[in-house]
């Protein structure tokens, strides 16, 4: 394909690879093309880069012609220009209300969820504040019971002597 494009051949063999097929459009037609070689100076590779420079030195010699593509929306009248500008910033419009109502919605429930985790922190404090007094007390009256019970133990004791 390189070279019939190089050449200026009537024929141009695009079907030939399905890379050609996928650059068809880019090789020798109206766009600019870059070239990117990689080449190794391995001597292992040297049949590799040669061929690649020989393919390289070919694609230079193809001439494109790059144009800017013109589009058929160009030749609208100034009425016709203005309805679309004025419906692209209705849609512009909406689609910023829309996104302003789907962030307002994730902003409120962002809001309901981090009062609802102080709530549950605070409930929580609460519930362990009840808890340790709870145990507090009940130690105490462990030690009440333990010191009923040293001094039941004491008087069985006095009595037995």
């Amino acid at each position: 394909v390189i070279h019939a494009l190089g050449s200026r051949a009537a024929h141009i063999p695009y079907n030939g690879s399905s890379l050609t097929k996928l650059l068809a459009d880019r090789l020798g037609g109206s766009t600019q093309t870059l070239m990117l070689a990689c080449a190794s100076p391995a001597e292992s590779n040297a049949l590799e880069t040669l061929s690649t420079l020989y393919t390289v030195s070919r694609a230079r010699t193809i001439v494109s012609k790059p144009r800017v593509a013109r589009v058929a929306s160009e030749r609208l009248t100034p009425e016709e220009a203005a309805r679309q500008v004025e419906e692209a910033r209705l849609k512009a419009e909406e689609t910023l209300r829309r996104d302003n109502a789907e962030l307002r919605i994730a902003l409120e429930a962002s809001e309901r969820l981090r009062r609802e985790a102080e709530r549950r922190a605070a409930c929580g404090a609460v519930a362990r504040a009840a808890v340790a007094g709870v145990l507090r007390r009940v130690a105490a009256e462990e030690r009440a019971l333990l010191e009923r019970k040293r001094t039941q133990a004491e008087a069985t004791l006095c009595r037995v002597q």
